[in-house]
């Protein structure tokens, strides 16, 4: 399974969202976390129609988040950008991959994206910011966050 930039880029914006717990930018965001303001103005758009942020238009508008961080997950961030689909398509680039038509890593690719899946869904953007206090991103964000 792989992870897009989008989501990549949806998961920081929100951690970053999550740590300012205020109006904050497209702009700032992408200049705190270094990321390309066009792109992920694109990918707050998606959240904002997944009802994950809510956005206010104009010069001083910006993203909120739509609920309180912990009672957003992972999960329903990263499905909001990419999705997660067990076995529809091959991990090893055979085409279609399904309980008919299996690979021969199959069984063992879709356990793995069913643990992915529960882990995402029980961590909060509370709970990683409180939690992975060893990520580079979220060190940076609670810098910010703090005025630094």
């Amino acid at each position: 399974m792989r992870i897009s930039k989008s989501a990549q880029y949806a998961l920081q914006s929100m951690l970053c969202l999550a740590a300012f717990d205020k109006l904050t930018s497209a702009r700032r965001m992408a200049h705190e976390l270094s990321l390309p303001a066009n792109f992920l103005s694109k990918v707050l758009q998606q959240l904002h129609k997944r009802d994950l942020v809510d956005s206010t238009p104009g010069p001083r508008g910006g993203f909120v988040l739509a609920r309180p961080s912990d009672e957003i997950t992972l999960l329903e961030v990263f499905e909001a950008i990419d999705g997660i689909e067990s076995g529809a398509e091959c991990y090893l680039g055979l085409g279609t991959c399904d309980r008919v038509h299996r690979c021969p890593i199959h069984e063992e690719c879709s356990a793995g994206t069913t643990r992915l899946k529960l882990v995402l869904a029980k961590s909060t953007l509370k709970s990683v910011l409180n939690e992975n206090l060893s990520s580079s991103v979220v060190r940076r964000v609670k810098a910010v966050a703090k005025g630094r």
